[in-house]
């Protein structure tokens, strides 16, 4: 292992249905949500440092040369570029202090527990260093930063197998509401923040999806005071949670396109009233319409939009409509929803299966 680089990917995922039900006593929202990873993300290279006593983690973030279109001024201002797995990067396009890295959020809480210094200090036999391959724009909606921390948590899962799946998943937890969907990774409707996993959903694995993400910038933290939710006592959490696993097991029964007119985001309404550019660009979607298409919205909290597409779409088409969105938003990508295989190639997101709350009516 001494002075080993690993490589590990980390997909991006689209919101295709989010709920915000109500706020809770903790002052966090009670969500419930259809997450789809896709075949779009960051990369993660993990070097290894033998022979360091002190415990350390160091992390480099570098840009994909894509979210120079999403970045004003950049495509002037950057020069210096390289290459990494056929893709050119930055170091200058965005800066991620040490307080907004979720790797760093990590790595503090496992540092401070006894078992990581019994054990996985010696595995590690030093320092690790992390570069990050970006992909995913910030602010977007599509969870790069979750989808990072969640594959960090699986490699150290990988190089000690004794971290118990328990644990990690209650780092993963406290790391990000959207951390514990990537330790899964499967097409899946969840609720609370992170909490629950009501339903594994195959039938949404495997679509096409073209997804945008515009020059507009969302802000989180205004998207939720504007919903204005009320307070839920602990009965309404639990009666939600029952009406809302009653729905996803009946999604699971379902087709996509079946179940077209009854998804939707609740933060769309905030991003066309606060930031009217949604609205345009949403009526330029429509124009795009097709048979094949089950929904088109935003992701998250914005910024992102997305169109999904039944698996039988013709590959022209889907084309011809890139080509078209990308005069419109340059950062156009075309993918695809993710099957059961997850993050890890070893196949170690499987073991986090039991270790996640699952809610059943």
């Amino acid at each position: 292992m001494s002075g080993s680089n690993y490589v590990r990917f980390a997909p991006a995922k689209i919101n295709i249905h989010l709920q915000v039900i109500g706020k809770r006593t903790d002052q966090y929202h009670e969500l419930f949500s259809l997450f789809a990873p896709i075949n779009f993300g960051d990369t993660l290279r993990f070097q290894v440092h033998p022979n360091r006593e002190i415990a350390e983690l160091k992390v480099h973030y570098y840009w994909s040369r894509k979210m120079l279109a999403i970045k004003d001024g950049a495509q002037s201002r950057i020069k210096n570029y390289f290459s990494f797995q056929d893709e050119e990067y930055s170091e200058e396009i965005f800066s991620i202090g040490e307080s907004e890295c979720l790797l760093q959020k990590v790595w503090k809480q496992l540092v401070s527990t006894e078992f990581f210094s019994l054990y996985c200090r010696k595995l590690l036999h030093g320092a690790l260093t992390i570069d990050v391959f970006k992909q995913v724009p910030p602010q977007s909606g599509m969870g790069g930063g979750s989808s990072d921390a969640a594959s960090f948590i699986l490699f150290l899962k990988e190089l000690c197998p004794q971290l118990s799946a328990e644990l990690l998943y209650q780092v993963a937890r406290s790391t990000g509401a959207d951390v514990p969907f990537f330790l899964f990774a499967r097409s899946s409707t969840w609720g609370g923040i992170g909490d629950f996993l009501y339903h594994v959903q195959p039938a949404w694995e495997g679509l096409p999806v073209l997804i945008l993400r515009p020059n507009l910038h969302s802000a989180t933290g205004k998207a939720f005071a504007y919903l204005q939710r009320a307070e839920m006592s602990e009965t309404d959490l639990v009666r939600s949670r029952q009406k809302v696993s009653a729905l996803s097991s009946k999604w699971k029964d379902l087709e996509p396109m079946e179940c077209k007119d009854m998804l939707f985001n609740d933060f769309t309404k905030y991003l066309y009233e606060e930031l009217p550019g949604y609205k345009d660009l949403a009526l330029r979607l429509s124009m795009l319409s097709d048979d094949k298409m089950i929904y088109s919205g935003v992701t998250g909290s914005g910024s992102a939009m997305f169109i999904l597409f039944e698996r039988d779409i013709d590959s022209k088409r889907l084309l011809a409509m890139k080509k078209e969105l990308q005069k419109i938003a340059p950062f156009t990508i075309l993918a695809q929803t993710l099957g059961n295989k997850g993050l890890s190639p070893s196949g170690k997101a499987a073991d986090f299966g039991s270790a996640i709350p699952r809610f059943e009516s």
